[in-house]
Protein backbone atom coordinates (compact mmCIF):
# COMPACT_ATOMS: atom_id res chain seq x y z
CA UNK A 1 0.00 0.00 0.00
CA UNK A 2 0.86 3.62 -0.62
CA UNK A 3 2.43 5.65 2.07
CA UNK A 4 -0.71 7.85 3.92
CA UNK A 5 -0.05 11.47 3.68
CA UNK A 6 -3.10 11.95 6.13
CA UNK A 7 -3.71 8.67 8.50
CA UNK A 8 -6.94 6.82 7.75
CA UNK A 9 -7.74 10.03 5.18
CA UNK A 10 -5.92 10.16 2.04
CA UNK A 11 -2.58 8.42 0.16
CA UNK A 12 0.54 9.46 -1.84
CA UNK A 13 -1.22 9.77 -5.38
CA UNK A 14 -4.38 9.37 -4.05
CA UNK A 15 -7.11 12.19 -5.34
CA UNK A 16 -9.15 13.32 -2.05
CA UNK A 17 -12.42 16.13 -2.60
CA UNK A 18 -13.43 18.68 0.30
CA UNK A 19 -17.22 19.58 -0.08
CA UNK A 20 -18.03 22.38 2.10
CA UNK A 21 -20.67 25.24 1.00
CA UNK A 22 -19.36 28.45 -0.59
CA UNK A 23 -18.12 30.66 2.00
CA UNK A 24 -18.19 28.22 4.67
CA UNK A 25 -14.53 28.42 5.21
CA UNK A 26 -12.90 25.38 3.41
CA UNK A 27 -9.85 28.11 2.75
CA UNK A 28 -9.29 28.33 6.51
CA UNK A 29 -9.29 24.17 6.73
CA UNK A 30 -7.14 23.66 4.06
CA UNK A 31 -4.86 26.15 5.36
CA UNK A 32 -4.51 24.14 8.70
CA UNK A 33 -4.17 21.11 6.99
CA UNK A 34 -1.32 22.27 5.29
CA UNK A 35 0.48 23.67 8.26
CA UNK A 36 -0.02 20.28 9.64
CA UNK A 37 1.33 18.18 6.99
CA UNK A 38 4.32 20.52 6.89
CA UNK A 39 5.00 20.05 10.89
CA UNK A 40 4.16 16.46 10.54
CA UNK A 41 1.27 16.72 13.27
CA UNK A 42 -2.08 15.81 13.89
CA UNK A 43 -4.96 17.45 11.93
CA UNK A 44 -8.09 17.99 13.94
CA UNK A 45 -6.81 15.72 17.09
CA UNK A 46 -7.52 12.53 15.07
CA UNK A 47 -5.84 12.52 11.84
CA UNK A 48 -1.70 12.15 12.08
CA UNK A 49 -0.18 13.68 8.90
CA UNK A 50 3.52 12.60 7.58
CA UNK A 51 5.40 15.21 7.09
CA UNK A 52 6.30 17.10 3.77
CA UNK A 53 6.13 19.99 1.70
CA UNK A 54 3.07 21.06 0.52
CA UNK A 55 2.22 22.80 -2.95
CA UNK A 56 -0.89 25.16 -2.70
CA UNK A 57 -2.40 26.24 -6.61
CA UNK A 58 -4.96 28.43 -6.00
CA UNK A 59 -7.25 30.65 -8.14
CA UNK A 60 -9.84 31.88 -5.54
CA UNK A 61 -7.56 34.13 -3.40
CA UNK A 62 -4.94 36.99 -4.40
CA UNK A 63 -1.81 36.54 -3.09
CA UNK A 64 -1.74 39.23 -0.57
CA UNK A 65 -4.78 37.53 1.06
CA UNK A 66 -3.17 34.31 0.87
CA UNK A 67 0.06 35.92 2.56
CA UNK A 68 -2.09 37.25 5.48
CA UNK A 69 -3.87 34.20 5.77
CA UNK A 70 -1.53 31.30 6.52
CA UNK A 71 0.52 33.44 8.97
CA UNK A 72 -2.24 34.12 10.68
CA UNK A 73 -3.33 30.27 11.01
CA UNK A 74 0.20 29.52 11.92
CA UNK A 75 -0.11 31.86 15.29
CA UNK A 76 -3.67 30.61 16.04
CA UNK A 77 -2.20 26.66 15.79
CA UNK A 78 0.73 28.00 18.15
CA UNK A 79 2.87 26.99 14.97
CA UNK A 80 6.22 28.56 14.55
CA UNK A 81 5.90 30.39 11.16
CA UNK A 82 9.08 29.04 10.47
CA UNK A 83 7.25 26.28 9.17
CA UNK A 84 5.57 28.10 6.22
CA UNK A 85 8.65 27.71 4.35
CA UNK A 86 7.43 24.14 3.50
CA UNK A 87 4.75 25.69 1.58
CA UNK A 88 5.00 26.61 -1.81
CA UNK A 89 1.89 28.74 -3.20
CA UNK A 90 0.68 29.20 -6.97
CA UNK A 91 -1.37 31.98 -6.58
CA UNK A 92 -3.38 31.86 -10.06
CA UNK A 93 -6.28 34.19 -9.59
CA UNK A 94 -6.74 36.28 -12.52
CA UNK A 95 -4.62 34.74 -14.67
CA UNK A 96 -7.47 32.42 -16.65
CA UNK A 97 -5.85 28.77 -14.89
CA UNK A 98 -7.09 25.39 -16.09
CA UNK A 99 -6.13 22.27 -15.51
CA UNK A 100 -4.08 21.59 -18.57
CA UNK A 101 -2.63 24.89 -18.57
CA UNK A 102 -0.96 23.52 -15.37
CA UNK A 103 0.92 20.45 -16.97
CA UNK A 104 4.03 22.26 -18.50
CA UNK A 105 4.61 23.52 -14.62
CA UNK A 106 3.05 20.49 -12.77
CA UNK A 107 5.34 18.23 -14.97
CA UNK A 108 8.05 20.27 -14.22
CA UNK A 109 8.40 19.58 -10.51
CA UNK A 110 10.87 16.70 -9.37
CA UNK A 111 8.82 13.58 -8.64
CA UNK A 112 8.55 13.16 -4.46
CA UNK A 113 9.02 16.78 -3.62
CA UNK A 114 5.46 17.61 -2.53
CA UNK A 115 3.36 15.21 0.10
CA UNK A 116 -0.12 17.19 -0.67
CA UNK A 117 -0.91 19.41 -3.46
CA UNK A 118 -4.25 21.55 -2.46
CA UNK A 119 -6.31 22.91 -5.66
CA UNK A 120 -8.36 25.93 -4.49
CA UNK A 121 -10.95 25.82 -6.02
CA UNK A 122 -12.10 22.91 -8.42
CA UNK A 123 -14.51 24.85 -10.44
CA UNK A 124 -12.15 27.57 -11.47
CA UNK A 125 -9.66 25.10 -12.98
CA UNK A 126 -12.05 23.26 -15.08
CA UNK A 127 -11.00 24.29 -18.84
CA UNK A 128 -13.07 26.35 -21.41
CA UNK A 129 -16.09 24.01 -22.75
CA UNK A 130 -15.95 21.64 -19.95
CA UNK A 131 -19.08 21.65 -17.25
CA UNK A 132 -18.65 20.23 -13.82
CA UNK A 133 -22.24 18.44 -15.21
CA UNK A 134 -20.79 16.31 -17.88
CA UNK A 135 -19.84 12.91 -16.04
CA UNK A 136 -17.67 11.85 -19.00
CA UNK A 137 -15.51 14.99 -19.21
CA UNK A 138 -15.15 15.20 -15.59
CA UNK A 139 -13.93 11.55 -14.94
CA UNK A 140 -11.52 12.53 -18.29
CA UNK A 141 -10.07 15.49 -16.05
CA UNK A 142 -9.66 13.08 -13.04
CA UNK A 143 -7.68 11.00 -14.95
CA UNK A 144 -5.52 13.88 -15.96
CA UNK A 145 -5.35 14.61 -11.63
CA UNK A 146 -4.25 11.05 -11.20
CA UNK A 147 -1.49 11.23 -13.69
CA UNK A 148 -0.28 14.20 -11.98
CA UNK A 149 -0.92 12.75 -8.61
CA UNK A 150 0.28 9.27 -9.39
CA UNK A 151 3.73 10.71 -11.09
CA UNK A 152 4.89 13.47 -8.24
CA UNK A 153 3.65 10.90 -5.34
CA UNK A 154 1.46 13.64 -3.79
CA UNK A 155 -1.72 13.35 -2.03
CA UNK A 156 -4.12 15.51 -4.00
CA UNK A 157 -7.02 17.61 -2.76
CA UNK A 158 -9.61 19.27 -4.50
CA UNK A 159 -11.44 21.60 -3.07
CA UNK A 160 -14.92 22.09 -3.75
CA UNK A 161 -18.78 23.88 -3.05
CA UNK A 162 -21.39 21.72 -1.86
CA UNK A 163 -24.92 22.43 -4.38
CA UNK A 164 -27.12 25.17 -3.31
CA UNK A 165 -29.98 23.94 -0.97
CA UNK A 166 -30.36 21.51 2.27
CA UNK A 167 -27.78 18.51 2.11
CA UNK A 168 -29.21 17.19 4.98
CA UNK A 169 -30.58 14.67 4.02
CA UNK A 170 -27.85 13.28 1.19
CA UNK A 171 -25.83 10.00 1.63
CA UNK A 172 -22.45 11.59 1.86
CA UNK A 173 -20.82 11.08 -1.72
CA UNK A 174 -24.05 12.87 -3.16
CA UNK A 175 -23.14 16.17 -2.01
CA UNK A 176 -21.00 18.27 -4.45
CA UNK A 177 -22.22 20.58 -6.86
CA UNK A 178 -21.93 18.95 -10.00
CA UNK A 179 -21.30 15.40 -12.24
CA UNK A 180 -22.01 12.25 -9.52
CA UNK A 181 -18.11 11.42 -11.41
CA UNK A 182 -16.51 13.73 -9.00
CA UNK A 183 -17.35 11.37 -6.19
CA UNK A 184 -16.68 8.12 -8.00
CA UNK A 185 -13.68 9.15 -9.70
CA UNK A 186 -11.90 10.33 -6.01
CA UNK A 187 -10.02 8.11 -3.71
CA UNK A 188 -11.58 9.96 -0.79
CA UNK A 189 -14.72 12.25 -0.74
CA UNK A 190 -15.01 14.72 2.70
CA UNK A 191 -18.02 16.79 2.87
CA UNK A 192 -18.60 19.27 5.50
CA UNK A 193 -22.28 19.69 6.54
CA UNK A 194 -24.10 22.75 9.23
CA UNK A 195 -24.32 21.25 12.97
CA UNK A 196 -27.26 22.38 15.01
CA UNK A 197 -24.72 24.41 16.99
CA UNK A 198 -23.32 27.68 15.69
CA UNK A 199 -19.79 27.22 14.30
CA UNK A 200 -20.02 24.16 14.36
CA UNK A 201 -20.24 21.39 11.72
CA UNK A 202 -20.15 17.55 10.44
CA UNK A 203 -17.32 15.89 8.70
CA UNK A 204 -18.14 12.70 7.18
CA UNK A 205 -15.64 11.04 4.48
CA UNK A 206 -15.97 7.87 2.14
CA UNK A 207 -12.74 6.58 1.68
CA UNK A 208 -11.52 3.87 -0.73
CA UNK A 209 -8.47 2.65 1.27
CA UNK A 210 -8.63 2.73 4.54
CA UNK A 211 -11.54 1.26 6.85
CA UNK A 212 -14.48 3.68 7.14
CA UNK A 213 -14.03 7.12 9.13
CA UNK A 214 -16.84 8.12 12.31
CA UNK A 215 -17.87 11.87 11.43
CA UNK A 216 -16.60 14.33 13.60
CA UNK A 217 -17.83 17.44 14.61
CA UNK A 218 -15.22 20.65 14.02
CA UNK A 219 -15.29 24.27 15.67
CA UNK A 220 -14.41 27.16 13.40
CA UNK A 221 -13.08 29.37 15.93
CA UNK A 222 -11.32 32.43 13.40
CA UNK A 223 -9.42 31.76 11.82
CA UNK A 224 -9.17 27.86 12.99
CA UNK A 225 -11.23 25.18 12.43
CA UNK A 226 -10.90 22.53 15.82
CA UNK A 227 -12.54 19.18 17.20
CA UNK A 228 -15.75 20.06 18.90
CA UNK A 229 -15.57 17.50 22.07
CA UNK A 230 -19.00 18.65 23.24
CA UNK A 231 -21.08 18.11 20.02
CA UNK A 232 -22.26 15.14 18.69
CA UNK A 233 -22.27 14.42 15.38
CA UNK A 234 -25.48 13.00 14.52
CA UNK A 235 -27.03 16.76 15.74
CA UNK A 236 -26.93 17.67 11.86
CA UNK A 237 -29.10 21.36 11.47
CA UNK A 238 -32.15 20.63 10.03
CA UNK A 239 -33.73 22.49 7.39
CA UNK A 240 -35.55 25.48 9.24
CA UNK A 241 -39.59 25.20 8.79
CA UNK A 242 -40.88 28.70 8.70
CA UNK A 243 -43.99 28.64 11.45
CA UNK A 244 -47.79 29.49 9.71
CA UNK A 245 -47.63 32.61 12.73
CA UNK A 246 -43.93 33.92 10.84
CA UNK A 247 -45.29 32.96 7.37
CA UNK A 248 -48.30 35.30 8.40
CA UNK A 249 -46.28 37.79 9.79
CA UNK A 250 -44.48 38.13 6.80
CA UNK A 251 -47.33 39.12 4.75
CA UNK A 252 -49.50 40.86 7.78
CA UNK A 253 -48.73 44.66 6.27
CA UNK A 254 -49.64 43.90 2.07
CA UNK A 255 -52.95 41.80 4.04
CA UNK A 256 -54.02 44.80 5.91
CA UNK A 257 -53.52 46.87 2.90
CA UNK A 258 -55.44 44.57 0.57
CA UNK A 259 -58.91 44.25 2.95
CA UNK A 260 -58.87 47.69 3.39
CA UNK A 261 -58.51 48.85 -0.37
CA UNK A 262 -61.05 46.04 -0.62
CA UNK A 263 -63.47 48.12 1.81
CA UNK A 264 -62.70 51.10 0.11
CA UNK A 265 -63.87 50.10 -3.21
CA UNK A 266 -66.67 49.01 -1.53
CA UNK A 267 -67.48 51.90 0.03
CA UNK A 268 -70.48 50.77 2.20
CA UNK A 269 -70.62 48.50 5.15
CA UNK A 270 -70.13 44.74 4.25
CA UNK A 271 -70.40 41.34 5.41
CA UNK A 272 -66.75 39.45 6.05
CA UNK A 273 -67.24 36.98 3.50
CA UNK A 274 -67.71 39.72 0.50
CA UNK A 275 -65.04 41.76 2.00
CA UNK A 276 -62.58 38.44 1.58
CA UNK A 277 -63.17 37.72 -1.65
CA UNK A 278 -62.75 41.21 -2.94
CA UNK A 279 -59.64 41.23 -1.02
CA UNK A 280 -58.34 37.95 -2.52
CA UNK A 281 -56.65 36.72 0.43
CA UNK A 282 -56.96 33.15 1.77
CA UNK A 283 -57.26 31.65 5.10
CA UNK A 284 -55.12 31.92 7.26
CA UNK A 285 -53.42 34.90 6.35
CA UNK A 286 -56.84 36.75 6.06
CA UNK A 287 -57.87 35.92 9.77
CA UNK A 288 -54.75 36.83 11.12
CA UNK A 289 -55.08 40.05 8.98
CA UNK A 290 -58.50 40.66 9.81
CA UNK A 291 -58.34 40.04 13.57
CA UNK A 292 -55.29 42.54 13.92
CA UNK A 293 -57.09 45.52 11.74
CA UNK A 294 -60.20 45.22 14.45
CA UNK A 295 -57.91 45.03 17.46
CA UNK A 296 -56.66 48.13 16.41
CA UNK A 297 -59.91 49.19 15.00
CA UNK A 298 -58.90 50.64 12.23
CA UNK A 299 -62.01 48.32 11.03
CA UNK A 300 -65.48 48.51 13.23
CA UNK A 301 -68.55 46.20 13.45
CA UNK A 302 -71.17 48.13 12.08
CA UNK A 303 -75.70 47.62 11.46
CA UNK A 304 -76.33 44.00 10.35
CA UNK A 305 -76.94 43.44 6.63
CA UNK A 306 -80.01 41.91 5.19
CA UNK A 307 -79.03 39.87 2.35
CA UNK A 308 -80.89 38.39 -0.33
CA UNK A 309 -82.06 35.15 0.92
CA UNK A 310 -83.35 36.97 4.12
CA UNK A 311 -80.78 36.52 6.52
CA UNK A 312 -78.85 38.95 8.28
CA UNK A 313 -75.04 39.00 9.04
CA UNK A 314 -72.82 41.27 10.96
CA UNK A 315 -71.66 44.12 8.81
CA UNK A 316 -67.72 45.92 8.47
CA UNK A 317 -66.94 49.10 7.64
CA UNK A 318 -63.41 50.82 7.92
CA UNK A 319 -63.34 53.66 11.09
CA UNK A 320 -63.88 56.96 9.64
CA UNK A 321 -60.81 58.33 11.59
CA UNK A 322 -58.23 55.14 10.56
CA UNK A 323 -54.91 56.21 9.40
CA UNK A 324 -54.92 53.11 6.63
CA UNK A 325 -57.32 55.05 4.50
CA UNK A 326 -57.19 57.71 2.74
CA UNK A 327 -58.02 61.25 3.82
CA UNK A 328 -61.82 62.11 4.21
CA UNK A 329 -62.46 63.87 0.45
CA UNK A 330 -60.35 61.38 -0.62
CA UNK A 331 -62.56 58.65 0.88
CA UNK A 332 -65.48 60.29 -0.27
CA UNK A 333 -64.55 60.36 -3.74
CA UNK A 334 -63.12 57.09 -3.74
CA UNK A 335 -66.68 55.43 -2.94
CA UNK A 336 -68.71 57.67 -5.51
CA UNK A 337 -66.70 56.89 -7.90
CA UNK A 338 -66.13 52.85 -6.65
CA UNK A 339 -69.58 52.55 -5.29
CA UNK A 340 -72.06 50.17 -7.48
CA UNK A 341 -74.42 53.06 -7.42
CA UNK A 342 -71.80 55.86 -9.12
CA UNK A 343 -71.05 53.03 -11.34
CA UNK A 344 -74.28 52.51 -12.46
CA UNK A 345 -75.05 56.53 -12.71
CA UNK A 346 -71.65 56.39 -15.01
CA UNK A 347 -73.35 53.88 -17.19
CA UNK A 348 -76.43 55.81 -17.66
CA UNK A 349 -75.14 59.56 -18.63
CA UNK A 350 -75.75 60.53 -21.64
CA UNK A 351 -73.26 60.48 -24.74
Amino acid sequence: MRQPVVYDVVRQGETLNLIHQPKGGKSWLVGGLALTVATGGCWLERFDCTQGRVLMIDAELYPEVIAYRLPMIADAMSIDRSALEYIDVWPLRGSLPDLFKLAPSLNAIEPGKYALIVLDAWYRFLPPGISENDNAAVMSLYNTIDGYASRLGAAWINVHHASKGDQTGKGVTDVGSGAGAQSRAADTHVIIRPHAQDNVAVMEAVVRSFPPIDPVSIRFDFPIWSLAHDADPRDLRKPRERSVREDRDRHLDADRRSIVNAMVKLNVPETKTVIRDLARVGPPRFGFAWESLLADKTIVPTERITKGNGRTYEGFAIAVESSETATGEQRESNGRKNSPVAEQQEREKPL
